[in-house]
């Protein structure tokens, strides 16, 4: 098996994460670019890393002729395409070597209308597409002609026993000031182009939050080019002293993160632009809060309603709607016992879902379902 990415470890963010959880259970050869801190990285991880040199003045998307001359000499019976991007090393391994091939798709890297048609035919000529949730499911069938049938909807890997709510919170709590407050928690990049996650909507909550919940605190864990807008817009509504901003966390102590919080929330928008839409394809960071025993709060928009059950583990709001939004945040906050509730079931499902044992089952039958079927026998 090989898989070809440019997003992989020690890159930070969530598709990292899936196919860095797909290489620890599945141990393929991965093609993928250098990073800040790689070799580091490939001498602890015990995966097979083929690192592609990456010229910092070209797009990632330019640097396609190098996958390919890359992926030729390390080729397998099955070529997992973990971006839309390094999709064409597959169709050129199926067209030269009747290689079968995989596109693992998530939903933003999609929608880019500029390359509608690329997209469609490669994905047209794959043989499956993973998809994280029903809503880049709905749109590859919608706006790009695919099959419905070779599409296959994989849930995110979950760590469930390492996010699990018996975690100690009590470092975080104090570190940032937590104790003996309610907290609210979003952790999540601070994106000024894509800017889709909602914390400014929080922010601009806050001030009616704390007029009745004068202990509510808002932790914003993440960092990026908005964060200056964010501060200032905090400081601006008089509430800088309930908003925490943490900085960076590493993905190795969220669980505390989450064990620390009282709601998790996140308030994705779905933006869209002349080119492009800005969505949440999943959020696994839901499923973590879920896994971890607490209540959410997410949005109806794109692929966040999957991780949440409106009413058993959480609740679903539309973002725009503020009045919605705040209802939402202070059923919670005012009632503890729907919180532990909320927290419960969320952790059943995650067990049930969300789980490594389920991704890697679910994998397992559709790598076996393709290899069976095959295009023409593998020639090395």
């Amino acid at each position: 098996m090989t898989l070809i990415t440019p997003d992989f470890p020690p890159q930070k963010g969530g598709i990292q994460r899936i196919l860095h959880e797909l290489s620890l259970l599945f141990s393929p050869v991965v093609i993928t670019l250098r990073s800040p801190g790689w070799k580091e990285f490939d001498l602890s991880s015990g995966i097979k890393t083929v690192r592609i040199p990456k010229i910092p003045s070209l797009p990632r998307k330019l640097h396609l002729p190098l996958f390919l001359v890359y992926s030729f000499p390390h080729r397998s019976e099955l070529t997992i395409a973990g971006h839309i991007l390094t999709a064409p090393c597959g169709w050129m391994l199926k067209k030269l070597y009747g290689i079968p091939y995989i596109i693992y798709t998530y939903a933003l890297e999609i929608m880019d209308k500029r390359y509608k048609k690329i997209f469609s035919f490669l994905m047209r000529h794959a043989d499956r597409i993973i998809a994280l949730s029903e809503y880049p499911k709905q749109y590859m069938v919608r706006e790009l002609g695919v099959d419905e049938r070779k599409i296959e909807k994989v849930y995110p890997p979950v760590d469930v026993k390492r996010f699990n709510p018996g975690v100690d919170g009590r470092k975080i709590r104090e570190k940032y000031g937590l104790s003996g407050k309610l907290v609210l928690t979003t952790i999540a990049r601070m994106d000024a182009r894509q800017g889709h996650k909602g914390q400014d909507v929080v922010i601009e909550l806050m001030p009616e939050i704390i007029k009745k919940f004068p202990d509510a605190l808002y932790l914003l864990v993440g960092d990026g080019d908005d964060r200056p807008r964010l501060e200032s817009l905090a400081e601006n509504l008089g509430v800088r002293k309930h908003v925490v901003f943490t900085g960076f966390i590493p993905h190795e102590e969220i669980h505390e993160v989450m064990a620390a919080t009282d709601v998790y929330i996140m308030l994705s928008r779905e933006i869209k632009r002349e080119k492009t839409v800005a969505v949440e394809g999943f959020g696994i960071v839901y499923a973590e809060a879920s896994a971890c025993g607490k209540p959410v709060i997410g949005s109806k928009k794109g692929g966040a309603r999957e991780p949440i059950i409106h009413g058993k583990t959480g609740l679903l709001v539309d973002p725009e709607d503020k009045k919605e939004v705040l209802s939402a945040i202070f059923t919670l906050l005012e009632n503890e016992r729907l919180r532990e509730k909320m927290g419960r079931e969320g952790r059943k499902r995650a067990e049930r879902e969300f789980s490594r044992e389920v991704y890697k089952e679910r994998l397992e039958k559709i790598f076996e379902s393709v290899l069976h079927e095959g295009s023409r026998p593998y020639r090395n």
